[in-house]
């Protein structure tokens, strides 16, 4: 039994795919919604801003409006990479952003290797900027 079945599920998995599945999307969820440390730690130290130390993600309200969406794609393809080892194959692709909602849509794809099957997985998300909650909602496409 994992740590994510024993301590964070709030049902029980019957299959193993679901759970990790779950755990994953859990972890997306809570890497999302963190705010990584304002201040960089130097260059003497590059090491140190790849690290936990740096866990989360910059501050998505200034980052939206001074960079474009193909950037911001990447920066969070990037944090994703750095903090959820599990997947692979990670790329990003954020929608245009509508002028009502203040938030950032994007779809993830990525692959999740389960034993001996790669799976790929879809997340379509949603960050609001007022509160930086994510709505994030999985699929798998085996």
């Amino acid at each position: 039994m994992s740590f994510w079945e024993s301590f964070l599920a709030d049902q029980d998995y019957q299959d193993e795919h679901q759970a990790l599945l779950a755990s994953v999307q859990h972890q997306l969820t809570c890497l999302l919604e963190s705010e990584a440390p304002l201040l960089p730690f130097g260059e003497r130290l590059p090491e140190l801003d790849s690290s936990n130390l740096r866990y989360g993600v910059d501050c998505l309200q200034s980052i939206s409006s001074q960079i474009n969406k193909d950037q911001l794609a990447s920066k969070l393809a990037n944090w994703i990479k750095a903090f959820e080892p599990r997947l692979q194959s990670v790329s990003v692709e954020v929608s245009d952003r509508k002028a009502q909602s203040n938030s950032i849509e994007f779809s993830l794809l990525a692959t999740l290797r389960t034993g001996d099957t790669v799976h790929s997985l879809v997340f379509d998300s949603n960050i609001s900027l007022a509160n930086q909650k994510v709505d994030l909602e999985g699929q798998d496409i085996v």
